[in-house]
């Protein structure tokens, strides 16, 4: 009986930290679609976007770093440092 009692509260904790783990966000998604829902795209489909690109060229189509928010002015910096960085071979 022990260890039915044991299993079914063992259960009952991995589904429910399951179910919080699917439902949380890193910090960098949570900004990112914050800002996605405060600035939707002109475009409403990919081929759109690519064919405005390829007109206008990325200084038409994509905004400008200066008009973006803090939060992610520093995600973008963090991300153009991780993809500077050399792969270290072990």
């Amino acid at each position: 009986m022990k260890k039915l009692a044991t299993f079914i509260i063992f259960a009952t904790f991995c589904s429910s930290a399951l179910s919080a783990a699917a439902q949380g966000h890193c910090r960098k998604c949570e900004i990112m679609n914050k800002y996605n829902k405060e600035h939707p795209s002109n475009h409403e489909y990919y081929e759109d976007y690519l064919k405005d690109l390829k007109e206008k060229g990325a200084e038409g189509v994509d905004p400008s770093v200066e008009d973006l928010p803090q939060d992610v002015k520093q995600i973008m910096k963090q991300e153009k440092v991780k993809a500077k960085e050399p792969i270290k071979k072990s």
